[in-house]
Parts: structure tokens; sequence; C-alpha cells
């Protein structure tokens, strides 16, 4: 019943050490709990689901307005968070299970979001402005604004990186279609 609400308000998703079926995964070390950290847009907070028992773990950590999408770091120590209404995006510490840090100001309406291989970069769609915004993890600031799609209403929504890290790939829900938004190592 527990994962039955969860999944009802939930609306990004992204897992450590664990497997989810929604959005970003990530593993963490070996020794880390299998969780999985959901954004909650409604409440503009982040439950943390442990994906063993698939009860919720903690309090509901609070984020910026609309939360949408959550991408891990590889070595599973941040979770990044789109908030699609503050235009910005939270970072929490998954080992304190805390935002930490101002939120990172990024575009119009940043929706979706992920970050390399390597974690040096974190790359995120802006439905507003039909960009896609870098971040630099190590700074947590905007090295890059790159423009995707064809025009006004392409809507970058939904965004992946190449498993080598060279490529993020971003849907464009206004447009209908897929495009290869930039060679990651021009930003680095």
């Amino acid at each position: 019943l527990e994962l039955g609400l969860l999944a009802a308000r939930a609306y990004g998703l992204a897992a450590i050490d664990g497997c989810c079926c929604v959005a970003s995964l990530a593993a963490a070390s070996a020794s880390a709990a299998p969780l999985a950290f959901v954004a909650n847009r409604d409440s503009n907070e982040v439950s943390v689901l442990d994906t063993a028992t698939h009860h919720l773990v903690g309090g509901q950590i609070e984020v910026g307005e609309g939360p949408a999408s959550v991408a891990m770091t590889p070595d599973g120590r941040y979770a990044y968070v789109t908030d699609v209404f503050n235009k910005a995006v939270s970072v929490i510490d998954t080992s304190t299970k805390k935002a930490v840090g101002k939120p990172i100001e990024v575009g119009t309406t940043p929706f979706g979001i992920a970050i390399t291989p390597d974690g040096s970069l974190a790359f995120v769609t802006d439905r507003g402005s039909n960009e896609v915004s870098v971040i630099d993890t190590a700074t947590r600031e905007v090295v890059a604004e790159v423009p995707v799609g064809e025009g006004l209403g392409s809507a970058p929504t939904g965004v992946a990186v190449s498993p080598d890290g060279k490529f993020a790939y971003v849907t464009l829900f206004g447009e209908d279609a897929v495009r290869n938004a930039l060679h990651c190592d021009l930003v680095a």
C-alpha cells in the first residue's frame, strides 16, 4: 500500500544500487542500501524508498517547487533534482538525505536531467527556452547553454548521456523527435 501511494504522486525517480523501471538508475558502492529517490511534484519534496523492502526511509526531503526529474551521480553520493517552477536544480546529499547548497539556477522550465558516466557534468533540458543547460558538478555552476530543437515549442523534455559519455541525446516533445544535443567534450 505504501508503494502504491508513492507511485500515485511520484513524477521522477532515480535509484541507488537497485532496479527501477522509471527514469535514471545509478549504482553506488556495494555497501550502500538499495535506495530510490522519488520526486513528488505536488508536495515539493523527494521521497526515499528502500527498493529491497519497498518502504519509505526517513522523512521527506524538501526541494524547490515542482520537482520533476531525478538523476544520480555515478558514485551515488548526490541526487540532482529539477525544480520546474523554481527554475533551478536542487542537489541532495544521499547519505544525509538533505538538500545541500543553494539551488542551481537554470533556464525557465527545467525538466529532464542526466549525468555523465564520470559524474563531471549534468545536462538539464529546458522546455521553455529550447535549451540544454550544462552543469559542472564539481562547482555546481552552469558552464554552457546549448540550443536544441527547430524553434519555438520544441519543448526539450528527456535527456540521456551515452555510456561512453561523449554524447547527450534530447527528446523534443513538440517535434516528436530525438536529437543529438551536443558532443560532451565541447563543454568539458
